[in-house]
């Protein structure tokens, strides 16, 4: 879950903290929109990029609805062929995670006491992730795995046959960004004119992650007209 604190400003304050209230609003909007879009495409299984995970095929996206007086909530939470659980939390910056999961741990273990339960953070940042992975203490041993969706060669997702799994190779590791923005919009553009909107969207908010947001809008415009003179 993409998570962040909003700037405050107080009467009396320098006028000068205005901007950066305006721009932490901003910075703010934006982490609900990479919350929201990537969950979207998440909203079935990636098999793909769950064997990359994990090594296995998720059954079903279970709810994360728990009778917890928590605010916050696990992001996926899938049924796998094994039977077991698979929590995967989104993240986009590099913080402590540490107890908010083994909190998740407790919640997911008490609805699934009979189920064996394995978590992972799937960063999806841009700068390097530097917060640990685990709680060490003298009552207390609890770990989980981080995966950096850069350490993922964007191929991986290309190939899959998935639209979403498609849009999701943007923030993978990339060699050429120009073929691979061009090849993901090549399969945008094939869908339906209100599908295809859907997905564009989709693809410039997660751009921005990458800071290539301006290059897909190019692209887009470049593969828009080869289109329409493909058509006259």
């Amino acid at each position: 879950m993409f998570t962040g604190g909003l700037a405050t400003w107080e009467p009396g304050a320098s006028a000068d903290l205005k901007p950066t209230g305006i721009m932490e609003n901003q910075k703010e909007k934006n982490r609900s929109q990479y919350d929201t879009t990537l969950k979207d495409l998440f909203e079935k299984p990636p098999q793909r990029l769950l064997q990359i995970l994990i090594g296995r095929e998720a059954v079903e996206l279970l709810s994360v609805e728990f009778a917890s007086t928590q605010k916050r909530l696990p992001d996926l939470l899938f049924l796998l062929k094994d039977d077991s659980i698979f929590h995967l939390e989104l993240h986009g910056r590099s913080e402590v995670m540490d107890w908010r999961m083994l909190m998740y741990y407790s919640v997911i273990r008490q609805r699934y006491p009979n189920r064996v339960l394995v978590q992972k953070v799937l960063y999806v940042g841009l700068k390097e992730w530097q917060s640990g992975s685990s709680i060490e203490e003298p009552n207390l041993s609890f770990r989980y795995e981080v995966i950096d969706i850069r350490s993922i060669d964007c191929r991986e997702l290309l190939d899959s046959p998935s639209l979403e799994e498609n849009i999701l190779a943007i923030l993978c590791r990339i060699d050429n960004q120009k073929e691979v923005i061009r090849e993901i919009l090549y399969r945008i553009n094939e869908l339906p004119i209100k599908t295809r909107a859907d997905a564009l969207t989709k693809l410039v908010i997660l751009s921005r992650l990458r800071r290539l947001e301006m290059v897909v809008k190019t692209d887009w415009k470049w593969s828009s007209k080869r289109r329409l003179k493909k058509c006259h």
